[in-house]
């Protein structure tokens, strides 16, 4: 459980200065994991339902840097079969939970609802979570496998930016967000990110609710769909599709199957974000100057989970590696 205006930063080594200093980190070197793996190593049968739990925070409640990994929310009813990595509830008449995600991955999550990441607000007031910087790769759920909406009869207007949506796999709706609901409304919006490779019963799929009273905008990302139309497809509200969108143009990460979203040098996703409100680095902390690009990774970004022997990345379309002394 995260309280109230808990402040979390990952990504430290340890033998940083003892005077707090956020400049310190390096995020893309210095790993920092929330595991629900905390029974029989690499048996998921055993593990924790919710990594996270929060309830009627606000935004000044921060989760800056962790991987959050190994949640297996598979309960039967209750909280405990929703959000395997995350379960933030604002539900309930004049409340809400509005937490501020920064610079995480979700990884290898399960949820019946919400492989990655479920945000209850039925009658919530209004439950506003943004994710800025973040991967979700490889969750997977019944129903949405990294993020499920329950709006219910109440309010969610979630915003995302600059985040990267990969691979992840729903068996019934949603392979990368769902939303469901009956009376209430929602804006969702959505700037500068990727949904590649999301799949829902067995089928290409990124956004998929039965919610009429949701509205999604969405701008300068890059989906796998053919055109908008497709993207509205399986959605009974409202995607909006703005300025800057690319369609069914492979994003060239530099190698998924190996958890490498880093872009390739000829990435269609390169300098093609807005810079309104885009956030100044990317999620290992890399600069991102002038135009920023699509995904939670900005070209040039040298930090990578895997580790080339030589030091030539000849694959990568990288700048070489040399070492001397």
């Amino acid at each position: 459980v995260i309280p109230d205006s808990t402040k979390l930063y990952g990504g430290f080594s340890g033998l940083e200065s003892p005077t707090f200093n956020i400049d310190l980190r390096e995020i893309g070197l210095n790993e920092t994991i929330l595991s629900g793996d905390i029974g029989i190593p690499n048996d998921n049968s055993d593990n924790t339902y919710n990594i996270i739990y929060t309830q009627n925070v606000s935004d000044q409640t921060i989760l800056d840097g962790f991987t959050i990994t190994g949640g297996n929310a598979n309960a039967a009813s209750g909280v405990n079969l929703a959000g395997g990595g995350w379960h933030n509830d604002g539900s309930g008449l004049g409340n809400s939970s509005s937490p501020t995600i920064l610079n995480c991955t979700f990884s290898s999550n399960f949820g019946v609802n919400g492989g990655a990441f479920y945000n209850n607000g039925n009658y919530s007031n209004g439950t506003k979570p943004t994710y800025t910087n973040c991967l979700f790769f490889e969750n997977s759920a019944t129903n949405g496998a990294a993020i499920f909406n329950n709006y219910g009869d109440g309010l969610i207007s979630p915003t995302i930016r600059n985040s990267t949506f990969a691979n992840n796999i729903a068996t019934s709706q949603g392979g990368a967000i769902m939303s469901s609901g009956s009376d209430g409304s929602g804006m969702t919006l959505i700037e500068n990110a990727i949904f590649w490779g999301n799949v829902a019963n067995e089928t290409l799929n990124s956004y998929e609710g039965d919610f009429e009273g949701e509205t999604v905008t969405i701008d300068n990302s890059l989906v796998q769909e053919v055109n908008c139309i497709a993207l509205n497809a399986n959605h009974d509200g409202t995607i909006v599709c703005g300025a800057g969108m690319i369609y069914s143009q492979n994003p060239l990460f530099l190698y998924a199957t190996g958890g490498l979203f880093n872009l390739d040098c000829n990435s269609p996703a390169i300098n093609e974000g807005t810079p309104t409100d885009a956030p100044i680095k990317d999620i290992t902390g890399f600069l991102r100057t002038g135009n920023p690009d699509m995904g939670a990774y900005e070209f040039g970004n040298g930090f990578m989970n895997n580790t080339i022997a030589d030091g030539s990345n000849p694959t990568y379309n990288l700048p070489q590696i040399t070492a001397s002394g």
